[in-house]
């Protein structure tokens, strides 16, 4: 974790869970938001429910993303090299 200037950066070295659920999340949000503005309001609730589960994530803990995402091969940014899916 490499720190610039008492500014937490966030690691790139590798596609891990967390960082592949925030890029899945942005494209969710941008193109969400485009089509709502240019297409049809309603896609509006796209947001909504993108924010309910990122809310709903960090209230439980539990990510359908983030599973999906294990079970595609991806690793936690803390595991170890022992690591196995169903372990925390």
């Amino acid at each position: 974790m490499a720190f610039r200037s008492g500014v937490y950066v966030v690691p790139t070295h590798r596609w891990y869970i967390e960082r592949t659920v925030w890029l899945i999340a942005g494209f969710v949000l941008l193109s969400s938001t485009t089509l709502a503005a240019l297409v049809q309001p309603y896609w509006i609730l796209l947001v909504i429910a993108t924010g309910l589960a990122s809310i709903g994530v960090s209230l439980t803990g539990f990510c359908l993303v983030g599973n999906i995402l294990v079970r595609c091969g991806f690793t936690p940014m803390l595991a170890t090299a022992e690591w196995k899916p169903g372990q925390s």
